[in-house]
């Protein structure tokens, strides 16, 4: 049995990029100079700025989204860009050409088009939003980071990008590194109904991510909104073949792989506090079988009655009518003294049993607090439990006495975001990140069922133990 607990306590500035930025110009339409004091706010929150003495205007700690921008000054007709993406560590460049007002007239509304070349990208990368996420097929964080560039997975399941260890890949969480230190893998699940946007790095990142050798995955959270919402997703199935190569999968049942997952977000206090949760339940029975012909110990399966861990093969006998079983009379040794003589301990039929089943669910929460426009505080707590057993080909005859993996992950944390201005601002980012895997055969390190029968032992040592 392995054990391992592991427990990280980091505090500092932030580590890695969970927001982004949005700068452009603003001008006369008429002669192209540029406009000072226009106003310039993104809605539906509390970011805005205005316009320098250039024109020029930049907007910093953009959660990532999709944005709606409004500009308005006095004399002019006020101009709103939609559909403005936002992306972490990105700049989105935006330039304003608004006409003088003569009298009252329409608002002008425009929607954004990212540019094909991204001017401010040094680094080989994708995004997913999670606008994209609800429309894939796709219920594990894994499993979208394979459909990416440059990321193979191996026969265990574990993810390489561009040929490194699956070790030299650093794993972000709202700019926090989650990387097991054990495996190098993530400490605790992360569900793809939690993800405001996912970030891979595959080549040249930034020095914020100096500890990564191989590439980046940066996940970011959502956060609470104004109004409530909520979503539930449910799937069943099975998985079925004519193959005889899959042994047992000619037959259906609808609830051998069954898929829950919800979310609640909305106001507790008004737009002062938000709250959004989610999580996420997953069971299934398993559907590459093995025959189960044998126990641990390596006898045919079989009713121990007495609990001795041994088929016994009944107590020995003189057949005088060579009828071939005992009759009431013939002389027998009675090996146990119970007066009585024993018939051999029954074999059991093999049975068709799934090896690789799952069990596991997760859970994740955030409180944002809005202490005034300019500050932030956030408070996530995100708990997942794994349990399952693998597929062993060598073990397809052989189901007892397979260990039973056990992983627990936790995270905990705190994030104080303060806008200085429109051009400076600061994170504080404090959390905590636990993770505990087990690998056993039986829960108890106690359980007799790991010590060899002395019958057993004596076979293999040639010695009584």
């Amino acid at each position: 049995m392995r054990i391992l607990a592991m427990i990280i306590v980091a505090a500092g500035l932030v580590l890695g990029g969970t927001t982004g930025k949005l700068t452009g110009t603003v001008k006369n339409k008429n002669d192209n100079t540029p406009l000072v004091g226009c106003n310039i706010v993104i809605l539906n929150t509390d970011l805005g700025t205005a316009s320098n003495p250039s024109g020029e205007f930049t907007i910093l700690n953009i959660s990532p989204g999709v944005y709606s921008v409004k500009a308005m000054m006095i004399g002019y007709q006020s101009v709103t860009v939609t559909q403005i993406p936002i992306s972490v560590d990105k700049t989105f460049r935006l330039n304003f050409s608004m006409d003088i007002q003569v009298v009252e007239g329409k608002e002008i509304i425009v929607v954004a088009d990212r540019g094909v070349i991204q001017f401010d990208r040094t680094n080989s990368e994708a995004r997913v939003t999670s606008d994209v996420l609800e429309t894939m097929p796709l219920t594990e964080v894994s499993d979208v980071i394979k459909l990416q560039g440059g990321i193979t997975q191996d026969e265990g399941g574990g993810i390489h990008i561009r040929g490194g260890r699956g070790s030299e890949i650093v794993y972000m969480v709202d700019g926090i590194s989650m990387t097991d230190v054990y495996d190098g893998g993530i400490s605790v699940t992360v569900e793809n109904d939690n993800i405001q946007e996912l970030q891979v790095i595959s080549g040249n990142f930034n020095a914020e991510y100096g500890k990564a050798m191989s590439g980046v995955i940066n996940m970011v959270t959502k956060d609470g909104g104004d109004t409530f919402e909520s979503s539930l997703n449910y799937y069943s199935g099975d998985h079925m073949t004519s193959d005889p190569i899959f042994r047992g999968l000619d037959t259906y049942s609808p609830f051998n792989d069954v898929n829950i997952a919800g979310s609640l977000s909305g106001p507790l206090l008004g737009d002062r506090v938000t709250f959004y949760s989610s999580g996420r339940l997953y069971r299934s029975a398993g559907w590459l079988n093995g025959l189960n012909t044998f126990n641990m110990y390596g006898d045919t399966l079989f009713i121990d009655e007495n609990n001795n861990r041994v088929r016994d093969i009944g107590e020995p006998y003189h057949d005088e009518n060579n009828n071939g079983q005992w009759d009431n009379g013939e002389f027998y040794v009675d090996q146990n003294g119970n007066l009585d003589w024993d018939d051999p301990e029954l074999t059991l039929t093999p049975e068709t049993k799934p090896m690789n089943w799952v069990d596991k669910w997760s859970s994740q929460n955030k409180l944002t607090f809005k202490l005034n426009p300019k500050v932030k505080l956030r408070i996530k707590y995100i708990l997942s439990h794994d349990e399952y057993q693998s597929y062993d080909h060598h073990r397809r005859l052989t189901l007892g006495g397979r260990n039973t993996h056990f992983s627990d992950g936790e995270i905990l944390g705190l994030n104080f975001s303060h806008s200085i201005s429109s051009t400076s601002y600061y994170d504080l980012n404090i959390s905590q990140s636990k993770k505990s895997y087990k690998n056993q055969v039986f829960e108890s390190v106690d359980d007799p069922r790991y010590q060899i029968p002395d019958e057993f032992y004596f076979a293999f040592m040639g010695q009584n133990p």
